[in-house]
């Protein structure tokens, strides 16, 4: 029975793999915005959502559906990953200490390329894409930051994480 109790306690201080935070990003922590997300966690999600997304897409094209079809399951699947997509990207921006809101910088940035035409007339286009698009990159460079060493407003370290 001993043994037994520390057979799990191994198994649950056992470093995870990617494949495993990939499933858990998709099924447990689904809808999960709140707490922390390490760097390995993060880009093992990316990485087989990254492999799913274009293995699927290969085998709907070696199929020979149109491309129409094709590309209708293509936007579903995308769909699917959305909500995990930013749960996992907030709790990663959580892990080194800065706010939800900076996630939604990249969606502020589409908007105002959006509308710049339409509010300036084209002028400075160049000028306003160049500012509006440096913002872009500010979540891109949050993720790859070192987590926390420490508790943070957002939750305890998480496991793993040195």
């Amino acid at each position: 029975m001993q043994n037994q109790v520390a057979l799990n306690n191994k198994d649950s201080n056992a470093e995870k793999t990617l494949w495993m935070y990939f499933i858990e990003c998709i099924t447990q922590k689904y809808f999960c915005f709140n707490g922390r997300a390490r760097r390995k966690e993060f880009f093992g999600y990316l990485l087989f959502r990254f492999l799913i997304v274009i293995g699927v897409d290969f085998i709907l094209s070696l199929i020979g559906l149109s491309e129409a079809i094709v590309d209708v399951l293509m936007d579903v699947l995308v769909f699917l990953f959305l909500i995990p997509d930013f749960a996992v990207l907030i709790r990663r921006i959580h892990d080194v200490g800065f706010s939800a809101w900076w996630a939604f910088i990249p969606c502020s940035v589409l908007g105002g390329l959006i509308l710049t035409p339409l509010v300036l007339g084209y002028v400075f286009p160049g000028f306003v894409y160049l500012v509006t698009g440096l913002f872009i990159f500010v979540p891109f460079v949050v993720v790859f930051i070192k987590s926390d060493s420490k508790k943070n407003q957002y939750g305890p370290v998480p496991d793993g994480t040195y």
